[in-house]
């Protein structure tokens, strides 16, 4: 009888209900996925070599020419110059606009394809174009020199840019909490990957938030 007794008393300690048992097994699992991450996932090199090689490879894949446009960048430090100039016919290539700002102040913003969105996506390509968004970290703003064709936005300031032409546009400052990078005359979605992704782990890896 005392044996009857002490099996009954220990049956509610060895039945334990089957969502617990899910529960923690997913608990399990997710901890499990995330150290494989960790131990697949290569630490980042960060050699001045690196640094430098990762900067050409961006600055390779925004440099693009149409017969009308081309684009261009610069990396210096934490300092990211993209521009874009114009064929003006007569008046030949002149800057159109030119942005600048510390990329530790900005993020490059995950894109909506209307696809499969489990996998962030931070270009967007098509028609011989890529777009990469950018976000300002506020107070933070992304400053931009622009042509000015006769339209200048209301806060705009003058430039003290000398026309690159003779009858050429003169310039003006404005800021921006956005900015959306239009690659014009690629060919596949190769460089708009490589310029978004290429920023990110810069950013990561040499520029952090303060």
């Amino acid at each position: 009888m005392k044996t009857l007794l002490k099996v009954a008393l220990l049956l509610p300690a060895l039945f334990v209900p089957l969502p617990v048992l899910a529960a923690a097994d997913v608990r399990a699992n997710a901890a499990a996925d995330t150290r494989a991450d960790a131990a697949a996932e290569p630490a980042l090199d960060l050699s001045a070599g690196a640094r430098a090689s990762l900067a050409d490879s961006i600055v390779e894949a925004v440099a693009l020419s149409t017969g009308n446009r081309r684009s261009g960048a610069r990396i210096e430090g934490c300092e990211v110059t993209t521009w874009v100039e114009s064929d003006e016919g007569g008046l030949g290539w002149l800057l159109y606009s030119q942005s600048v700002f510390d990329l530790a102040q900005v993020d490059v913003v995950a894109q909506s394809t209307g696809g499969d969105t489990r996998a962030a996506q931070y270009y967007i390509f098509g028609a011989g174009m890529g777009i990469i968004s950018l976000r300002a970290t506020a107070p933070y703003k992304i400053a931009q020199e622009v042509a000015d064709f006769g339209v200048q936005p209301e806060g705009a300031r003058t430039s003290k840019r000398v026309p690159e032409a003779a009858g050429g546009p003169g310039y003006y400052f404005t800021q921006t909490k956005e900015l959306m990078l239009v690659l014009d005359g690629i060919e596949d979605a190769a460089q708009p990957r490589r310029f978004a992704e290429g920023l990110r782990t810069y950013k990561d890896a040499f520029c952090p938030p303060a």
